[in-house]
């Protein structure tokens, strides 16, 4: 329930009815790094990628963050955004995960977008307005 309620405060936070362009993106991105990050960890303006996926009508994002509790670590996040009104649908870190998603081979097919990685796929799916991966365990 405190997901839900965390994604639906953070939803509204960042909730903007204009397309977001390359800076609107990246000020979506910063908010999100703060909001999982601590007093160490570092966003790699670098690392965000995005994809617009028409048929979902999401944009997925990635980035990575580096130095958690100051620690030579790096994570990933992946986040969807609603195409029309650009609200968060999902925010998945990948904490101490060596493994990155490449976002650029995403690919939407009955109603999952799956992601490759070098050992692997994950999938996403939709419930209730929300972009959930297919390994959380989570009863909505």
């Amino acid at each position: 329930m405190k997901l839900i309620f965390s994604m639906f405060l953070l939803s509204l936070s960042l909730s903007s009815f204009a397309a977001l362009d390359d800076k609107g993106i990246k000020d979506k991105v910063r908010i999100i790094s703060k909001l999982y990050g601590d007093n160490y960890a570092v966003l790699l303006p670098k690392s965000i990628k995005t994809k617009k996926m028409d048929r979902a009508g999401v944009t997925v994002i990635s980035f990575h963050m580096e130095g958690f509790s100051g620690g030579n670590n790096s994570s990933q996040f992946i986040v969807f955004l609603n195409s029309d009104s650009q609200n968060v649908m999902g925010i998945h870190p990948y904490y101490h995960h060596r493994n990155f998603y490449d976002i650029n081979s995403a690919i939407y097919s009955d109603k999952v977008i799956t992601i490759n990685s070098p050992s692997g796929v994950i999938s996403f799916y939709r419930k209730y307005s929300i972009w959930l991966s297919s390994a959380e365990q989570i009863g909505i």
